[in-house]
């Protein structure tokens, strides 16, 4: 795919596509949810830290798989980023905070499944249903 460029910020069009699956899902899921009271409140507060540790770990991961870049060149820590091993870390960040907060708050293993595969399965739907559309489109 390509970049979307305003100024010097570049943007590829795949992460626009993955925030604009993410707000979809959200909506949905949060609909979805309307009945289960301080469940939904809290999974979904759950899923928006999660998705910013997936992010942010992502981001970082450079630093645990090529450490020598702190001294070689500080800078490139913003600009490069962890390559699929980093998109490996991330994920089990993830499923850690998410186990992590599933123990902490001790909620019911049949709501959170549910919920949890009711928002895998819309955000693929939507990220596919987007994709599909910006190819055809341009």
């Amino acid at each position: 795919m390509g970049i979307f460029q305003i100024g010097s910020l570049m943007i590829k069009y795949e992460w626009i596509i993955l925030v604009a699956a993410g707000i979809i899902s959200y909506l949905v899921i949060k609909k979805q949810l309307k009945h289960e009271g301080e469940f939904q409140k809290s999974f979904l507060d759950t899923l928006i830290n999660s998705a910013f540790l997936y992010f942010i770990v992502y981001k970082f991961s450079i630093i645990l798989i090529r450490p020598s870049i702190i001294i070689e060149n500080p800078l490139g820590i913003l600009y490069f980023t962890g390559g699929m091993k980093g998109y490996i870390i991330a994920g089990i960040a993830c499923v850690l905070y998410l186990g992590w907060t599933y123990k902490k708050r001790n909620w019911l293993s049949k709501k959170v499944v549910h919920a949890l595969g009711y928002s895998i399965v819309t955000f693929l739907i939507a990220f596919l249903a987007i994709r599909t559309l910006f190819i055809l489109i341009l």
